[in-house]
């Protein structure tokens, strides 16, 4: 019994060496190098196109300069003309000679009932256009200082107004107050009318 184990020991043994002999080596290739070498780089920096262009648009000079004014002012062309009317005759010289009335009344030129000493420059007071007697119309523009040229006081002088037998310092403007309609001594009726600033043009005290 222990003889056959020995032989199919041995006969196992030499079974599993024949099947070790026999057995093909393996297939698998050998293992390849890596045949990926390393690429140097292609994409080098390219050289830039974009370079700077130079800028066209310059500054232009400008076309629009300032035009000279065309609104210059125009030398007036209405000149005055020279006057054509020339006078047919010179004026003519003012005369101290008074005019004659166009109108004369029929009892001739009217004396001056009154005393002028004194108070010949005065006749516009009474016989102005707002006097208590104004002259005629025609007498408009007659200076004073001819009318005594027509007019002349009456036979020995004129009436002589009377004088003021009183003291009027103080009270020259209050002559109505004894001499107006109602006084005490009213004056003559044709003084009617006149201011009583008048009254010391004919009337003068007597001291």
């Amino acid at each position: 019994m222990h003889k056959r184990l020995v032989v199919l020991l041995v006969v196992l043994a030499l079974l599993v060496a024949g099947c070790g002999g026999s057995s093909a080596q393996p297939t698998q290739a050998p293992v390849v190098e890596p045949t990926a070498t390393t690429v140097s780089p292609t994409n080098t920096p390219v050289p830039p196109t974009d370079t700077a262009v130079p800028p066209t648009d310059t500054p232009v000079a400008p076309t629009d300069t300032p035009v000279p004014p065309t609104d210059t002012p125009v030398p007036p062309t209405a000149t005055s003309a020279p006057a054509t009317e020339e006078p047919t005759e010179e004026a003519a010289e003012p005369t101290e000679e008074p005019v004659e009335p166009t109108e004369e009344p029929a009892g001739g030129v009217p004396t001056i009932p009154h005393a002028v000493v004194g108070i010949e420059t005065q006749c516009l007071t009474c016989h102005g256009p707002n006097g208590v007697k104004p002259v005629p119309a025609d007498h408009e523009g007659r200076t004073v200082d001819t009318c005594t040229m027509c007019h002349v006081p009456e036979a020995g002088g004129g009436a002589v107004a009377p004088g003021i037998p009183h003291a009027i310092v103080g009270m020259e403007g209050q002559c109505l107050t004894c001499h107006g309609e109602s006084g005490v001594k009213p004056a003559p009726a044709d003084h009617e009318g006149r201011p009583v600033d008048t009254c010391t043009t004919c009337h003068q005290p007597q001291s």
